[in-house]
């Protein structure tokens, strides 16, 4: 297990963080949520439709980044740029 990033918390200590990217599915395809639509006003939503759907993956980055010792774990949703080309993708929200 490791750390992919360091922060400065408040009082100056050190914050060891795992970051991780959740990939958008077409939602036409997937019947999941459209996070371009979604994110924004419900990202609870997002998120819940995400544990649901990849449960196993999230919780194997929790127990990566607690036996890391982590003191956080950052999830950036991702997206294509266009649904048909594989090497742009955009960052949607944190």
């Amino acid at each position: 297990t490791e750390h992919d990033s360091v922060q400065s918390a408040p009082n100056n200590e050190i914050q060891f963080i795992n970051i991780k990217a959740l990939n958008e599915w077409d939602s036409k395809f997937s019947g999941g949520v459209d996070w371009r639509q979604k994110l924004d006003t419900q990202r609870g939503a997002v998120l819940a439709n995400e544990l649901k759907n990849n449960a196993c993956k999230l919780a194997k980055w929790t127990v990566q980044a607690i036996l890391a010792g982590s003191d956080q774990i950052k999830f950036g949703y991702v997206s294509r740029v266009n649904v048909r080309d594989s090497t742009k993708h955009m960052i949607l929200g944190t």
